[in-house]
């Protein structure tokens, strides 16, 4: 994430969500994928830890964490209850974002899907579909970050906005959505905020009698011809064992192409000149889950990106094959723009 985040708020109530588990002070619950047992429904003896301390809530999650997890669980919490969401930037400095419950009536909203990012009014529910970009990446957080600031533009009085999630997004797009909508500077110098306040969570309330100033119909600029990023990262067809469905692996691994950039960009601040290309090694056991990630050739020579992909790749669950284990070759190519 850019920039330096805030410290997180003291004293706090952290609820670690992994793949794995939920564990909200001694009170832990398996989990399978990162999805609650009953996916809209949060479990009672986590409910109960929820609401036995009044202290802000610190959602820390791994990346690969389903969005909808915390959106379900964050409707135990009263809107009056504070509540941020941790972030980690690439250089692994730790923060928060504070995320708001209660919004004025009519806010705009960002609904984050699994085809990408929709912006809309919630009075007329009239929406404009942010991307795919050039890359071919479904979550285009160039254009994103963009029509926030430009719509913060034409609406100065607008103070937050709200996002829903849908079912196939991950905590890192939410993330990183959070951090475009409200501006890379946002943390550090909080005047250059585009949408200050984000509204995450189905426990959200809109506050009756305060509504921005909107006008009636919302007005987008078409998208930019080209996008501002330095780089960008093209990810080859992947080469399959037997027993997996070549077209849903490649179809997962175009949904991690935003996490291949943002490790690349990061990289790209200490070695503005870095190209080149990377084959990747992933090893599933029989749930289909990445049980190994290595890398048998690369031109790139950069440790920092090789170890930032080899933790996000690592853990990443795949249809179940029916031979196990079962490798995927698959390269990726680095490019400077």
């Amino acid at each position: 994430m850019p920039g330096v985040l805030p410290p997180l708020p003291e004293p706090s109530l952290a609820v670690v969500v992994t793949l794995e588990k939920i564990q909200v002070g001694e009170v832990t619950l398996a989990l399978e994928a990162g999805v609650l047992p009953k996916p809209d429904t949060p479990p009672q003896a986590i409910a109960d830890a929820l609401l036995a301390s009044e202290d802000p809530v610190a959602w820390v999650a791994d990346a690969g964490v389903p969005a909808a997890t915390l959106r379900t669980l964050s409707g135990v919490l009263p809107p009056e209850r504070s509540r941020v969401l941790v972030m980690q930037t690439s250089k692994g400095q730790q923060g928060a974002v504070t995320l708001v419950g209660t919004v004025p009536g009519g806010v705009p909203y960002v609904r984050i899907a699994s085809d990408g990012f929709h912006l809309a009014e919630q009075s007329d529910g009239k929406e404009y579909d942010l991307g795919p970009d050039k890359a071919g990446d479904t979550f285009n957080y160039v254009e994103l970050r963009n029509k926030a600031k430009s719509f913060r533009t034409k609406h100065p009085d607008l103070s937050a906005i709200r996002l829903n999630v849908e079912e196939g997004v991950t905590v890192e797009v939410l993330a990183r959505a959070i951090s475009q909508i409200r501006g890379p500077k946002c943390s550090v110098e909080p005047r250059r905020c585009w949408l200050p306040d984000i509204a995450f969570g189905d426990g959200v309330e809109t506050a009756k009698g305060v509504s921005p100033k909107l006008k009636p119909k919302l007005e987008l600029s078409k998208p930019a011809g080209a996008s501002d990023a330095p780089g960008t990262v093209e990810i080859g067809k992947a080469k399959v064992g037997k027993g997996v469905d070549a077209s849903k692996v490649n179809a997962v691994l175009k949904r991690r192409a935003g996490f291949a950039r943002m490790c690349y960009f990061a990289a790209l601040a200490d070695s503005p000149t870095l190209a080149g290309t990377m084959d990747l090694r992933l090893t599933l056991g029989k749930d289909g889950k990445v049980i190994e990630v290595g890398v048998p050739e690369s031109s790139l020579d950069d440790e920092a990106v090789e170890a930032c992909l080899t933790r996000g790749l690592g853990g990443l669950r795949f249809a179940a094959p029916t031979e196990s284990p079962v490798a995927v070759d698959v390269s990726l190519t680095f490019k400077l723009r």
